[in-house]
C-alpha cells in the first residue's frame, strides 16, 4: 500500500510539473506573437514571470517529493510534510530577488550581443527561460554568459542545451558552483556531465571566415587541426575528473560524461574525420585514414582498412595521443558525448556516444538519448578489441 501510495505521490508532482511547463511554454509563444506583430506584450510578460515563479515552485516540490521518497523509501510522506512542501516558498526573498535579477541581465546582454543574429538570438533566449526554470544558474554560468566574450557564451549555450536535452529525456539535473557541470541521479546512481566547446586556436583563419555570396574558395579541410581541439579538450576535462575525485565531488562509483560540441570549429560544422568516422570518435581510438591495398600484377583492389592512427602531430610536430580509452588511465570516463552544431530545432539532441570499453562506471546504451549513434568494443578475440559502431 505505502508502495502504491508512493508512485501516485510522485505522479501526481510530475502532473503538477508538467501542467506548469506546459503553461508556460504557451504564455511563451503568445509572448513572442505579440512581440512579432508589434503589439504591446507588457501584460503576457507580466503573466509569463508568474507562470514560470509558478513552474519553479512545482519544480521544487517534485524535487522534495523524490528527496523523501530516497531517505524513506518505505515511508508515505504524511500530509502535514506534503501541505508544508507545497507552500513553501523558494529558499528566500534574496534567491527570488537574485533569479529575477539574472533574468534580466542575461536577456539584455545576449540581446547586445546577438542582435544581429535574430534566429539564433531567439533560440538562445528559449534555451536560457529553460535553465532558469530549471534552478541551474548560478554566478559564475550568468557572469560567463553575460561577458560578451564568444567563446564564454558558446560554452554556456552548449550547457544550456545539454540541460535542455537531458531535463526532455526526463532527468532530474542539479548544477553547483564546483564540481561538473550537471548532476543527475537516476535509480540511486549518479551521473556527471562535464561539457566543453573547444574554441578555434589552431584552426586555418580561412577555415573559419564565413563565406559570401559568390565565394570560391579552394582548399584543404583541416582535419588534423580540428582532431586536436577535440583530443585537447577530453584530455582536458580527463583531468579535471582526477580534482573532482581528490576532493571527493565526484566518487568512483559515478559515471561521468564528457560532452563535446565542436560547433565553434569552422564556418559550417564538422562532425567526421579523415577516418570518416566522428571526432569525438578519433579522439579517443586511433581511427585511421581508409587504406587500400592493390595487386600490383593486376592493379585491382584486394582489400580496404581503416588504418590504425595511434597519434597525430601538433603545430610543433610532436605526437598527441588518439588512445585515450584504451589507456586505463582515463577508465573513469564513462563516455564522450559529440555534437558538432550550434543549435537545435529539437529539445533532445541527436549525438554521437562513444563509450569506453574500460570504463569503470560505463553508462547504459540508449541512456543518453533514444537517437544517438552509439560506438565503442564491438567485439572481443583473444584479448584483441575491435571498436566501431554499435549496433541499434
Amino acid at each position: 500500500m505505502a508502495l502504491k501510495r508512493k508512485t501516485i505521490d510522485l505522479d501526481l508532482a510530475r502532473l503538477h510539473y508538467n501542467a506548469a511547463r506546459s503553461r508556460c511554454a504557451r504564455q511563451a509563444d503568445r509572448v513572442a506573437a505579440q512581440i512579432a506583430e508589434g503589439r504591446d506584450a507588457a501584460r503576457a510578460q507580466a503573466l509569463l514571470a508568474v507562470l514560470k515563479i509558478r513552474e519553479m515552485h512545482s519544480r521544487s516540490y517534485l524535487e522534495a517529493i523524490k528527496g523523501w521518497h530516497r531517505k524513506h523509501p518505505h515511508v508515505r510522506v504524511a500530509k502535514s510534510v506534503k501541505k508544508r512542501l507545497r507552500k513553501r516558498k523558494l529558499r528566500d526573498g534574496k534567491r527570488e530577488d537574485r533569479t529575477s535579477q539574472w533574468d534580466d541581465q542575461v536577456k539584455a546582454a545576449l540581446s547586445e550581443k546577438l542582435q544581429n543574429a535574430p534566429n539564433y538570438l531567439t533560440y538562445v533566449l528559449e534555451l536560457w527561460d529553460r535553465y532558469l526554470a530549471l534552478r541551474l544558474p548560478n554566478g559564475h554560468f550568468v557572469k560567463e554568459i553575460c561577458s560578451g566574450d564568444a567563446n564564454k557564451i558558446a560554452q554556456r549555450v552548449w550547457e544550456m542545451m545539454l540541460a535542455s536535452h537531458f531535463d526532455a529525456l526526463g532527468f532530474s539535473m542539479t548544477s553547483a558552483d564546483e564540481g561538473p557541470d550537471l548532476r543527475i541521479e537516476q535509480d540511486g546512481r549518479v551521473l556527471w556531465v562535464e561539457a566543453v566547446c573547444p574554441t578555434a586556436a589552431g584552426i586555418p583563419e580561412q577555415w573559419m571566415q564565413p563565406l559570401k555570396a559568390g565565394d570560391f574558395v579552394v582548399g584543404d579541410v583541416p582535419h588534423n587541426e580540428v582532431l586536436l581541439r577535440w583530443t585537447a579538450a577530453i584530455k582536458e576535462k580527463s583531468e579535471k575528473l582526477g580534482k573532482y575525485l581528490e576532493k571527493g565531488i565526484v566518487r568512483p562509483e559515478d559515471s561521468f560524461v564528457i560532452a563535446v560540441n565542436g560547433g565553434q570549429l569552422g564556418r559550417f560544422p564538422l562532425n567526421e574525420g579523415i577516418s570518416q568516422t566522428p571526432y569525438s570518435f578519433e579522439a579517443v581510438y586511433p581511427a585511421g585514414p581508409t587504406t587500400l591495398e592493390i595487386d600490383l600484377k593486376t592493379n585491382r583492389v584486394v582489400r580496404s582498412f581503416k588504418s590504425l592512427r595511434m597519434n597525430v602531430e601538433n603545430a610543433n610536430g610532436e605526437p598527441v595521443p588518439t588512445t585515450a580509452f584504451m589507456d586505463g588511465a582515463n577508465a573513469g570516463v564513462s563516455a564522450v558525448f559529440g555534437y558538432s552544431w550550434d543549435r537545435s530545432k529539437t529539445p533532445i539532441l541527436t549525438a554521437d556516444v562513444v563509450h569506453n570499453h574500460l570504463a569503470a562506471e560505463p553508462v547504459a546504451r540508449g541512456l543518453l538519448g533514444p537517437d544517438n549513434t552509439e560506438w565503442g568494443k564491438v567485439s572481443e578475440t583473444n584479448g584483441e578489441v575491435e571498436v566501431g559502431k554499435l549496433p541499434k
